[in-house]
């Protein structure tokens, strides 16, 4: 996509041309072609306007708003574990925005928001659990120790592994 001439840009160049300035010279400075020179002055004869008030916004509209976003913002803050058909359930019931998986997925990366999976061990871990043990078994010195590997077991508690991080 093109560049946009700002505003004062667009002004500074009706005053070269007015100072006697080359097209070319004026395409050069604004760094843009001689045709956006033109189609420039053309527009400044006609309305006395450097830019263009009726003409359309570039693009589609977008289909999620800002308070959108906010509010996937919201709801992953709550729950990092949602899945996308969940958000996009939730964004239904909750605000009537009806929009795609691929929509939603491409707004979570916009909002650099991505997709991240725990391992099962972090998923197993009990901070209470944890510190109980500790209490009980802390004062045995390791060496005494049998560790045996349980990073197989499964205890089918079925608890989600994935999350989003922002």
């Amino acid at each position: 996509m093109p560049r946009t001439l700002g505003t004062e840009l667009r002004k500074r160049m009706i005053q070269w041309w007015k100072d006697d300035m080359p097209i070319s010279e004026i395409a050069k400075l604004a760094g843009c072609c001689n045709q956006t020179v033109y189609a420039l002055l053309s527009l400044y004869r006609n309305t006395g306007e450097v830019v263009n008030s009726s003409a359309l916004p570039y693009g589609r509209p977008k289909l999620l708003k800002p308070e959108d976003r906010a509010y996937i913002q919201g709801i992953l803050d709550a729950d990092p574990t949602l899945y996308l058909d969940e958000i996009q359930d939730k964004l239904w019931d909750d605000r009537q925005v009806d929009v795609s998986l691929a929509t939603l997925s491409r707004a979570l990366t916009q909002m650099a928001i991505t997709n991240k999976k725990i391992s099962y061990q972090a998923a197993q871990h009990d901070a209470l659990l944890e510190a109980t043990w500790i209490g009980e078994y802390g004062s045995i010195p390791k060496e005494y120790i049998v560790w045996l590997d349980e990073s197989g077991v499964d205890t089918g508690d079925h608890s989600r592994v994935n999350g989003w991080h922002h």
